[in-house]
């Protein structure tokens, strides 16, 4: 059986595969927005002209829903470039010399319309992106305004958990455990911050600037352990003032759904602390 060309709302071409790739591809989830078919790669067809297609990409949208969802996510992107630029008290509606609890207050009550988590079943993939944006924008507009209002200084009682942490060769094994009442000792420094892809270990393990660290974390509340790799960035004898001994990390090569989450544990535990 020949190739497969599959397109998009947007336009955009997946192929040639085949049928085989196809269905498996299918059978992962990646192939839900698939909009026209060809076997050429020139001349496009509607899905419903190629059963075997149809068949293997399951159950479809009905168009009244698809057509709503494509609406919503039009009016998400348009509202997400509206407010990239503007200050937080605009983007939250609250006058600008607000309490950090009244900025708070309208950042949860703007925000739990967009959890990607509330979306229906049905949602497709670009209506959950696009409310995932949303909300990681909101996101960094409140932890601006936190930046900005909470002064800089040593964390509050808090501090890192480290379960295990041993050496392999040159290298460090960390096994990290991140609790939602220590997230500002993980947060509070405005270089070894997770926010920058970085963080501070409280350990008595010395290790020179450039070792090579494994780091296994994990998150309260979170179901997986989240792995990462760095380099020691600061050692225990040229720490930052205020914090325990113990090594700065930079994490290296972090894909970006693992930053979404940081991000977001970040948001969540903070709310709650």
């Amino acid at each position: 059986m020949s190739d497969y060309w599959l397109a998009d709302a947007d336009a955009r071409v997946l192929g040639p595969i085949s049928f085989e790739v196809l269905k498996d591809l299918a059978a992962s989830g990646k192939l839900a927005e698939v909009r026209a078919v060809s076997r050429d790669g020139r001349s496009f067809s509607p899905v419903a002209n190629f059963p075997e297609v149809l068949g293997a990409l399951g159950p479809r949208l009905p168009e009244a829903v698809r057509a709503e969802q494509q609406a919503a996510i039009q009016r998400l992107r348009q509202w997400l470039g509206e407010i990239k630029n503007q200050p937080a008290q605009d983007v939250f509606r609250v006058p600008e010399s607000s309490t950090p609890d009244t900025y708070r207050a309208a950042f949860f009550a703007l925000v739990k319309r967009f959890y990607p988590d509330r979306l229906s079943p049905e949602a497709t993939v670009e209506l959950r992106r696009a409310c995932e944006d949303v909300f990681l924008a909101l996101t960094q507009k409140i932890l601006e305004v936190e930046r900005r209002r909470v002064p800089q200084g040593p964390p509050p009682i808090g501090k890192s958990e480290v379960s295990q942490i041993s050496w392999r060769g040159g290298s460090v094994d960390v096994r990290l455990k991140v609790k939602a009442h220590d997230v500002r000792f993980f947060t509070w420094h405005p270089e070894i911050n997770f926010r920058f892809d970085a963080l501070y270990v409280e350990t008595s393990e010395f290790a020179v600037p450039g070792t090579p660290v494994n780091l296994s974390i994990d998150f309260e509340g979170a179901p997986e352990t989240m792995t990462a790799w760095g380099r020691v960035i600061r050692s225990d004898n040229e720490k930052p003032a205020n914090l325990p001994k113990g090594l700065g990390i930079k994490l290296l090569d972090l894909p970006e759904s693992d930053r979404s989450f940081i991000r977001t544990w970040i948001a969540r535990a903070s709310s709650r602390t």
